[in-house]
């Protein structure tokens, strides 16, 4: 099986869990769908790794909707639209991350294109809010392979 076929499967298993939302009464916000880890198209195997406690749910997100949707076609089955999403993350954190966190980025010579980008929580919540367990040693209960390979 060769890597982008192991990106593509870990992302499948991703967009497909629920387990915070089956298993609780908290809800989704900003783009309802899990974001998977994404691999910059000029990462290199042993590359750095920028990684977030989660996506945010802002309240105007609007600028998430190219996201959304290729995360939609995503979800849908279009492998494809997974490149979509990276394009679509990578304008937004040239133009919506925290200047001083890009300011950082650019300080080390780093691209965003030559990361890999994600957060321990995949899903977006209203209020930020998690299941309990995300704060203990186990940390999310996404079915294993979300995360590692």
């Amino acid at each position: 099986m060769n890597e982008r076929t192991i990106g593509l499967s870990h992302a499948r298993v991703a967009i497909g869990c629920n387990a915070c939302f089956d298993a609780s009464s908290i809800t989704r916000a900003g783009i309802s769908l899990p974001q998977p880890i994404t691999v910059g198209r000029r990462y290199r195997k042993g590359g750095i790794a920028v990684v977030s406690i989660n996506p945010g749910a802002s309240m105007d997100g609007g600028y998430k909707q190219a996201r959304k949707r290729a995360l939609d076609r995503f979800a849908a089955g279009d492998d494809t639209a997974l490149l979509e999403y990276w394009n679509s993350l990578a304008s937004d954190a040239t133009n919506f991350w925290n200047p001083n966190y890009l300011a950082r980025i650019r300080r080390l010579g780093l691209h965003i294109d030559s990361l890999v980008v994600g957060n321990i929580a995949l899903c977006a919540t209203e209020s930020n809010r998690y299941p309990t367990y995300h704060r203990g040693a186990n940390g999310c209960r996404r079915p294993n392979g979300a995360i590692r390979g």
